[in-house]
């Protein structure tokens, strides 16, 4: 019983009365145990390092249910998720327990992983004082197996397979049966390395594992995400399988087992297993061969700014250079993040390109404003924003806080060109034109994060924040190229589809212009003036803020 429920249960309660209102609650879990897996776990398992009791976090019920559902149910989930603690042990003592003529085949990569399994199923039912009290007829078969491959238990049917076989990848199971089938990482980096190497595992599981099961059959497979072709990956997409992604963070970004992991923890492991972190932690799987932006690539402009950092400020931009900065907005009804990116980076005469800046975060509409104007000051940048129904909502804050002209730049429908789209960016990164900072080999979290966004990147699926930024940033370079912004001069340029409709109009079209610029300016006016008036306008208005200490 969890002190939180002991305590709620004895409140008020006399003293005299206490240990027989305790064996009373004790002998309910027992019978609840018996039925519900949720209970037997949480009076059976204990923590590995402090021997306390484990709470079954919302991750643990959600497997439970899923288990109790579905014949045929794949699981990824991070490391150290307890999944072969809950699923692949306990489950199948509590199965046991409940049924003993069932046959379990526990299958992992090496028989050696099958076998420290199949110890700890066999310690929890011949030793274990609290399963023996919840099920007092789970006992080994004195006249059977009992080893480190096979488990007989009292009361099994078929004297042929034992209650419980330990197994690998590749072992000949010809003639074997069982009625639950438990695969626990069967995958490797070694098994999921090539594709003949992959067809191999996924042929071998089809005919040789799945060969062995009877009518009755359960199959559970749990592990983490290796290549997008992998056998997991690969059996997913059949018909009558039921699979289930557990990341440690949820699309929120909260953890999905606080107790065991707050958030200080997974900071700390992303930081310890750096771009590795996606994979392990995060159930993303990646192959290098099929991405358009290689770890090879990466690897060069790591190399390249092996004696650089990140910066907060630029005391003025190199002769030659510019700095750009994009920004994602956080503000679409489309998106399930209300994160806001903003990417900055400075090109030389000579095109290459090194990372300035990275941030992202939760911001209010105004202190998106003053963000622009805060990097602009630090970084002399020319800005691109996103447009993605957000000019109304860039302009309204803009004429409150800052007067930033808004001007159109078109680049939607050019997101996944591959020269000049997102993917546009791989082939700059493969010709060595991209630094980023990592300075005794340490990556800030946020270009790591950026690196992720990269790796991961997939045509068709959402493209991380901070790739869209500096893609912004990026597109508005290769438009521009050649133009440098004065030092006072703040230049915010939105691209998407608001602004494709606006660029096919004529730009002196009576209506266009007073869209973009202020009731003072009028459609007779050419551009050149619009945006000098304009120029002069967040000049003064950038001189007052730094005076009242709006924008530091």
């Amino acid at each position: 019983m969890g002190s939180e429920k002991r305590s709620s249960l004895l409140e008020g309660v006399p003293e005299k009365d206490i240990p027989a209102l305790l064996a009373l609650q004790r002998e309910k879990d027992i019978a609840e145990a018996r039925t519900d897996f949720n209970t037997f776990a949480e009076l059976v398992c204990k923590h590995d390092e402090t021997g306390e009791p484990i709470r079954q976090a919302p991750i643990h019920r959600a497997w439970t249910k899923a288990c109790d559902q579905f014949p045929r149910l794949l699981i990824w989930a991070h490391r150290f998720a307890g999944k072969t603690v809950q699923l692949s042990v306990l489950r199948t003592v509590w199965e046991l327990g409940r049924d003993s003529t069932l046959r379990f085949i526990i299958l992992s990569a090496t028989q050696d992983l099958a076998i420290a399994i199949v110890n700890a199923i066999a310690h929890y039912i011949a030793q274990d004082e609290t399963v023996r009290e919840i099920f007092p007829d789970l006992r080994p078969d004195k006249a059977g197996n009992w080893s480190n491959t096979k488990l007989d238990i009292m009361g099994r049917r078929d004297t042929r397979n034992p209650s419980v076989r330990a197994t690998g990848v590749g072992t000949a199971l010809r003639g074997s049966r069982g009625d639950r089938l438990v695969i626990d990482d069967i995958l490797t980096a070694e098994n999921t390395a090539t594709a003949e190497q992959r067809r191999k595992v996924t042929s071998w599981l089809r005919s040789e594992a799945f060969g062995c099961l009877s009518k009755r059959a359960r199959v559970l497979i749990v592990g983490n995400a290796m290549h997008p072709d992998d056998t997991l990956h690969e059996l997913a997409k059949l018909k009558g399988w039921k699979w289930l992604r557990f990341p440690i963070l949820t699309p929120s970004g909260e953890s999905t087992w606080p107790a065991e992991w707050p958030k200080s923890r997974i900071e700390e492991q992303r930081r310890d297993m750096g771009l590795e972190f996606a994979k392990n932690m995060m159930c993303r799987a990646r192959s290098d061969e099929d991405a358009r932006f290689k770890q090879d690539w990466i690897d060069e402009a790591l190399k390249k700014g092996a004696n650089l950092t990140l910066i907060d400020s630029l005391e003025e931009v190199p002769e030659g250079c510019t700095v750009w900065t994009g920004v994602d907005l956080g503000v679409s009804k489309k998106k399930k993040s209300d994160k806001t990116a903003f990417f900055t980076f400075l090109e030389d005469e000579h095109g290459n390109r090194r990372i300035l800046n990275i941030q992202a975060g939760k911001f209010t509409g105004p202190a998106i404003v003053a963000k622009l104007i805060e990097l602009h000051l630090a970084f002399h940048s020319i800005i691109a924003v996103e447009n993605n129904a957000a000019q109304d909502f860039i302009l309204q804050f803009a004429k409150d806080t800052s007067n930033v002209p808004v001007l159109p730049h078109t680049t939607s429908g050019r997101k996944r060109d591959p020269i000049f789209g997102v993917e546009g960016l791989a082939i700059e990164l493969s010709n060595g034109k991209w630094i980023f900072p990592s300075k005794g080999g340490h990556i800030a979290p946020q270009l790591n994060e950026f690196i992720v966004e990269l790796l991961y990147y997939v045509p068709k699926t959402h493209t991380g924040d901070r790739l869209m930024a500096c893609y912004f940033a990026r597109e508005l370079a290769r438009r521009l190229l050649g133009v440098r912004a004065e030092p006072s001069q703040v230049q915010v340029t939105i691209v998407g589809a608001d602004a494709d409709q606006l660029a096919a109009q004529d730009a002196t079209e009576p209506g266009v212009l007073e869209r973009l610029f202020t009731p003072n300016d009028t459609p007779t006016d050419t551009v050149e003036d619009l945006a000098q008036r304009a120029v002069e306008r967040i000049r003064a208005k950038i001189a007052a803020l730094q005076e009242t200490h709006v924008v530091p």
